[in-house]
C-alpha cells in the first residue's frame, strides 16, 4: 500500500528529501502508548483536553506555512494518524514540520497539566509516502474509519 518506515528516529522516506512535494501519511505515538488523547464511543474518536490540543497546534502549524496542506487527521487515544500534503513550494520539510507540530502540543499539554518540560510524544514517527490516488483513497478510508476498529474505551 505505502512505504513504511519505523524507528525511533525516522524522519521521512529514505533517500528522499523531506521537502519533496508529495501527499505523506504520518503516524505520531504519545510516548509509552498512553491512551491520553481521547476516548472511543459509538465509533468515534472523542478528543479530551490535550486531544484538542493536539489538533490545534495540527491545524496551526500547517496553515502557517506555504505549500502544506492539511488533508485528513485522527486523534486517537494514544497516537494521531495524519495525512499532509507538501506542494513544490512548500516552505518547510516533513521533518521541520513534525517537529514543531510535537513541540507546540507538548507544550500546551505540559502547560494545561502542569508538568513543564516532560516529554510527551514518542521519539520519531512513522511515515508514507502515497503514490496515487487509489492509495490515497485507501488511506483517508483508513484513518477515518480508525476509532470503528477501536472498542470503547
Amino acid at each position: 500500500m505505502v512505504f513504511r518506515r519505523r524507528g525511533p528516529h525516522s524522519s521521512g522516506p529514505p533517500g528522499r528529501d523531506s521537502r519533496y512535494h508529495g501527499v505523506y501519511f504520518i503516524t505520531l505515538n504519545v510516548r509509552r502508548r498512553a491512551r491520553v488523547l481521547s476516548v472511543i464511543r459509538d465509533g468515534r474518536a472523542l478528543h479530551t483536553d490535550a486531544g484538542n490540543e493536539v489538533e490545534q497546534a495540527l491545524v496551526t502549524v500547517c496553515a502557517r506555512y506555504r505549500g502544506v496542506a492539511l488533508d485528513t487527521w485522527v486523534i486517537m487515544p494514544d497516537h494521531v494518524h495524519v495525512v499532509v500534503k507538501l506542494g513544490v513550494d512548500a516552505e518547510k520539510g516533513l521533518h521541520a514540520l513534525i517537529g514543531m507540530v510535537k513541540g507546540l502540543s507538548a507544550r500546551m499539554i505540559n502547560r494545561l497539566w502542569d508538568t513543564e518540560g516532560r516529554r510527551f510524544w514518542q521519539r520519531g514517527f512513522d511515515c508514507g509516502v502515497v503514490r496515487t490516488a487509489e492509495q490515497l483513497a485507501r488511506v483517508r478510508q483508513y484513518v477515518t474509519q480508525n476509532p470503528n476498529r477501536w472498542p470503547p474505551t
